[in-house]
């Protein structure tokens, strides 16, 4: 019975790893778009498809990592708390810092505001979909205790 909860615990961690990689990937994207279309002054940044795809790369591992330094993947969603959402947030500022220096020291350096820009929205959009989750489970989960806290009771007698 451990043996499966460690399963299906881990497998969550699992999910959520992918659920944020994926929101990073896509306002990665979204800021590729943006760039690249002239809707954003910051062109330099995606002049060299190469070097955005590193800058990219450089990212997600400095986040990832912090995020895993901070023990923000031992816990599920649902079972969040303020202090695990502040984690969240300053992994995400200081693997963002770190992403910026190693991308000054690898010659790929074009600017702050790819990292800056992508880093904090995706740092506001994984705590956002942790925020939503949370509540969504704890209103499940109230409209269910509702009726388990009723007790049955039959009257002898009562006619």
């Amino acid at each position: 019975m451990k043996i499966m909860d460690a399963i299906r615990g881990n497998y969550r961690k699992y999910i959520l790893l992918l659920f944020d990689s994926v929101c990073f990937c896509v306002i990665n994207g979204i800021f590729y778009i943006l760039s690249a279309s002239g809707n954003l002054s910051n062109s330099e940044a995606v002049s060299d498809l190469g070097i955005f795809l590193k800058n990219s790369v450089i990212m997600l591992l400095a986040v990832l990592a912090f995020r895993t330094l901070f023990r923000i993947y031992r816990m599920v969603w649902r079972y969040t708390s303020t202090k695990s959402y502040f984690n969240l947030i300053l992994a995400d500022a200081l693997g963002g810092i770190v992403a910026l220096f190693v991308m000054l020291f690898t010659n790929s350096w074009r600017g702050i505001w790819h990292c800056a820009v992508v880093v904090s929205m995706t740092a506001h959009a994984c705590v956002l979909a942790r925020l939503c989750y949370r509540l969504w489970n704890k209103r499940k989960n109230k409209v269910h205790t509702e009726y388990r806290d009723r007790r049955v009771a039959a009257i002898v007698g009562a006619g």
